[in-house]
């Protein structure tokens, strides 16, 4: 039996049909990713399986349970949570607080205490600010060489750059939204890169995705590693020359013909080291093919 199975799920925002059918499963142990355009679906899905959204029609069951009609809160106490994109942290609370608030249905104190000292572990920046409060980006920012967002749109100023270090660099990368305009981020950062199209250094899927996938369809993979994926970002960085790199060119245009090829061929070659059909002295690549399959009438 599946652990969380979806069926024939509709879903509307008013007269919009944002769901329209959808169905799949998730076993015990399986990591299910769900990939799709802006507006697809995938974040209407996740809060319609959550409670966060009520369906029209369809099914969804949870360890056998039906849940499509149960309150989110109701659903958290069963043991599925869900994780929102959005930097959406209790801002009046510690970081110690928000953890805490991860376990409000938890009972065993000891149990606990054990889960904290494995985030910890896991993440020793938060044991560092256990008591800092979880809204303070302003600080989070001052001094540092790099911001990196991916979070939600208009959270970072240009007043919070110029705090930054000398010839920053400044990702700003929440969809639609950056969380920062890059026209204000250029007036005190170095590097400015986002996902508008408008503006230089433009960080799209499509820079990686068809070629990540071309390598490992190649390479007959039958998974995907960090060395694979550090390959596609060492190759995407050095499609720009050293003569065409400059501040507000780092990153290859999305347009760009050697892209995809450059990439999936440098996947390609550690997927076939890892796999042992390539000799990683000589370079030579050893010929894979699929078992042959017959068809009967």
């Amino acid at each position: 039996m599946a652990m969380l199975t979806a069926e024939n799920l509709n879903v509307y925002y008013g007269m919009i049909h944002a769901l329209k059918d959808v169905s799949f499963h998730v076993d015990e142990g399986e990591i299910v990713a769900l990939i799709g355009a802006n507006g697809a679906g995938k974040t209407t899905t996740l809060h319609t399986i959550s409670g966060m959204l009520q369906a029209k029609s369809g099914s969804v069951q949870f360890e056998g349970r039906e849940i499509v009609k149960m309150p989110g809160h109701q659903i958290v106490s069963l043991g599925m949570s869900h994780v929102p994109e959005g930097r959406r942290v209790f801002a009046g609370l510690t970081v110690y607080e928000n953890l805490k608030m991860g376990a409000y249905t938890r009972k065993d104190k000891n149990e606990i205490a054990e889960t904290l000292e494995m985030v910890y572990t896991r993440f020793p920046r938060l044991k560092e600010r256990t008591r800092q409060l979880a809204g303070t980006l302003k600080d989070a920012v001052a001094g540092a060489d790099v911001f990196i967002g991916v979070s939600a749109g208009n959270i970072f100023s240009a007043e919070d750059v110029a705090t930054m270090a000398d010839r920053a660099v400044v990702f700003a990368m929440a969809n639609p939204t950056p969380e920062i305009d890059p026209a204000e981020a250029v007036k005190h950062a170095e590097v400015v890169a986002t996902g508008r199209s408008d503006f230089a250094n433009q960080i799209n899927n499509v820079l990686a995705f068809p070629g990540v996938f071309r390598g490992l369809l190649d390479a007959h993979a039958t998974r995907v590693s960090d060395r694979m994926l550090l390959a596609a970002a060492n190759a995407l960085a050095d499609v720009v020359s050293a003569e065409e790199l400059n501040p507000t060119y780092i990153v290859p245009s999305v347009f760009h013909d050697g892209v995809t090829k450059a990439v999936a061929s440098a996947v390609e070659q550690v997927a076939r080291e890892e796999a042992g059909t390539i000799d990683t002295i000589t370079g030579t690549m050893t010929a894979v093919y699929a078992d042959e399959i017959t068809l009967n009438g």
